[in-house]
């Protein structure tokens, strides 16, 4: 009896060990699903749920991935990507002088009669002008802006409005006056922004800005006339309070006690001599009388 339990034994032991294996083989499979963001879209923290298998099969349950969250400036500059392309033409002067207005223009163009010299038609182009041409997209409506750095220049818009409406085949021009302040080199910012519809707003999508730098030159007309106003402007509140100075200077001194009394007794002591000469009392009349005698 022994020897059959172990010979049943011995057989099963095989089979004990190939289901142990196949066991351990077989088992729970978990996994995270990880979204894939496309270039420059902020993701929001969104939880996930982990994926399941069943044991002994190959049918796996996995959770769906979440959706990412842009914000508006990033869905605006997807519908920027979409705009159609244009050219615009900007003509900042290489050299100015202290004082001495110039107009500069930016303009756009876009459409099928997108050509040179409707780009450039009308805006100085004398030796003195880099015309700076460039492609870039356009807007239904769009905003330009031109500032100097610090007090260099004073900077006054010939347009109505930053914004403008974009017509198709025809110049859209911005200008303004400018009138530098300072000599040396300084530079000339202008920013451009394109305003686009992101469902029911309106987004100011700003374009990358462009920077010229113009050399400045002194106005020596200019600067002389400045030195002799302002010397002269100088001259007379100097001269003012120098003789504010000596009055005030004089009063306190008359008012002193000891140069009072002073002054007081040479101004007696000159009148009392003057009253005890007679010479001095009868020049008068003997200047008359010669005088009346060379008359005659």
């Amino acid at each position: 009896m022994r020897i059959s339990e172990g010979l049943s034994l011995l057989y099963l032991a095989p089979v004990l060990l190939l289901a142990i294996l196949l066991a351990a083989c077989v088992g729970p499979q978990t996994g995270n699903a990880t979204p894939t963001l496309p270039p420059g879209a902020a993701a929001t923290e969104t939880p996930t749920t982990q994926s399941t298998a069943v044991v002994g099969s190959s049918t796996a349950v996995v959770a769906p991935q979440p959706t990412p969250t842009l914000t508006v400036q990033e869905m605006a500059g997807r519908e920027y990507k979409k705009l159609v392309y244009g050219r615009s033409a900007f003509n900042p002067p290489k050299e100015m002088t202290v004082g001495m207005a110039e107009i500069v223009t930016y303009r756009v163009v876009y459409g099928v009669e997108i050509i040179t010299p409707t780009l450039i038609a009308e805006i100085p182009t004398e030796p003195n002008r880099q015309i700076i041409t460039s492609t870039v997209r356009i807007a239904s409506r769009m905003k330009a802006t031109l500032k100097g750095d610090g007090s260099a220049f004073t900077i006054t818009p010939l347009h109505s409005t930053e914004e403008k409406v974009i017509l198709p085949n025809e110049p859209n021009d911005w200008s303004w006056n400018v009138t530098p302040n300072e000599s040396g080199q300084h530079t000339l910012i202008l920013a451009l922004t394109a305003v686009i519809e992101v469902g029911d707003k309106n987004v100011s999508y700003d374009l990358p800005i462009d920077t010229k730098t113009v050399n400045i030159l002194i106005n020596w007309n200019l600067f002389a006339e400045n030195i002799i106003k302002n010397f002269w402007a100088q001259l007379t509140a100097a001269l003012g309070i120098i003789a504010t100075g000596i009055e005030l200077a004089w009063r306190r001194i008359k008012k002193s006690s000891a140069v009072g009394a002073l002054w007081r007794s040479i101004r007696k002591k000159l009148r009392t001599e003057n009253t005890n000469n007679p010479d001095q009392q009868e020049r008068p009349s003997r200047s008359r009388r010669d005088r009346r005698r060379g008359r005659r």
